[in-house]
């Protein structure tokens, strides 16, 4: 599984990975992006029929648990999960809340991807040496733990600082 796999490092890994015989999933909010990446692909490459999309929202928790509940019925293992998704609304001060009610780039860049990997530990333990990667940013090195505001609802809201914390976050629980 490759989150964010419709464009950029995720699309890129997704590729390579298919090019080297791996079943992929690429697992990407707006699937219609991704298929047409895959018809892209095959233009080049010929068939790719080890390659699947599947929707995954990252903004939403119940999301995350369907995509889990719907992956895990299709899929009896998971060799790789590769958290790559991310979002960076650059240059804005409005503060982006999720369904959830969480700042987005807390919620795509951390919480989800964590929560998805809890879903997934089932099908990573049917496999024989499972691996899970979680893609980080240098920016995290400007990133702050603020537990008492993580959500950051009290200070100055600055989506540069919503990102670099997010990715702090993942930096430093997953080394």
């Amino acid at each position: 599984v490759v989150t964010g796999a419709s464009a950029g490092i995720g699309a890129e890994t997704a590729r390579r990975l298919l090019l080297a015989g791996a079943e992929v999933v690429l697992a990407c909010r707006t699937t219609s992006k991704a298929e047409a990446l895959l018809d892209q692909w095959r233009q080049t490459h010929g068939p790719l029929p080890n390659a699947h999309v599947m929707a995954l929202d990252l903004c939403s928790f119940d999301a995350v648990d369907a995509f889990a509940k719907d992956f895990t019925a299709r899929f009896p293992r998971l060799d790789v999960l590769i958290n790559n998704a991310g979002v960076y609304h650059m240059g804005t001060s409005e503060r982006r809340q999720t369904p959830d009610r969480y700042e987005e780039h807390l919620q795509v860049n951390f919480l989800s991807p964590v929560l998805l990997t809890n879903r997934l530990l089932g099908s990573l333990r049917n496999a024989p040496s499972p691996r899970v990667l979680f893609v980080a940013s240098s920016i995290h090195k400007l990133g702050g733990y603020n537990w008492d505001d993580f959500n950051i609802t009290r200070r100055p809201y600055s989506s540069f600082l919503a990102y670099a914390d997010s990715k702090l976050y993942t930096a430093r629980s997953f080394p």
